[in-house]
């Protein structure tokens, strides 16, 4: 007799087969994101995409509240139509993040981010050639819709290429960075309003989000 239990070695069977039925269904769904899974590279260049487009899509909303007198005077627009510059952005943001969130789900969330990437590079190089109040307000909400895009697919994305063990650290980076935009967009903004020119606030934002 070799000391084996024969239950224990169909439970070890068992146990192996469940193992390789959840590995099958986990590359299922990174595959589903579109982004290949245990590629180095591609798990580094995702990670830093999805830093950057927090740090960008927070620093605009932020940055561009310092730059509202010199838009107002430019374009001689009153407080209340100069509300709209940020609000605009705001409240196209609110009712699309779940939406994009269900339809990365379907169709893939590196689809969805990647329109959202270039919808919000075209949204920016335009307010940074507006040439009315109206223009830059049509552009910002629609700047909004491809950041609800961006922010529905960055993280499910990143939680598909990175492993278990290190998700809290990468999530906990990503967070800091959406709030470091935040932080930063104000003091950024007034340096460059002041300098360069409002303007320039949507020059450099756009550097930040080229796909």
């Amino acid at each position: 007799s070799s000391g084996k239990c024969p239950a224990t070695g169909a439970r070890k069977k068992s146990r192996g087969r469940r193992r390789e039925k959840k590995g099958v269904l986990i590359k299922k769904n990174h595959e589903g994101t579109g982004i290949p899974v245990s590629v180095p590279n591609i798990k580094r260049g995702t990670v830093i995409v999805a830093i950057l487009t927090c740090f960008n899509n927070s620093f605009i909303s932020s940055a561009v509240n310092v730059a509202l007198p010199s838009i107002g005077r430019e374009f001689h627009m009153d407080p209340i139509l100069l509300g709209w510059v940020s609000t605009a952005f705001l409240l196209a943001i609110a009712p699309f993040l779940i939406p994009f969130g269900k339809i990365g789900d379907i169709y893939g969330c590196k689809k969805i981010f990647v329109v959202g990437e270039w919808i919000f590079l075209a949204a920016t190089l335009a307010i940074a050639i507006s040439t009315s109040g109206s223009m830059i307000i049509a552009f910002r909400a629609l700047q909004g819709f491809a950041a609800a895009m961006m922010f529905a697919a960055s993280i499910p994305m990143v939680v598909a290429v990175v492993p278990l063990d290190d998700r809290g650290h990468i999530v906990g980076v990503i967070t800091a960075a959406v709030y470091f935009g935040y932080s930063a967009g104000p003091f950024l903004g007034g340096v460059i309003t002041h300098h360069l020119g409002w303007r320039f606030i949507f020059w450099f934002s756009s550097l930040l989000c080229v796909p």
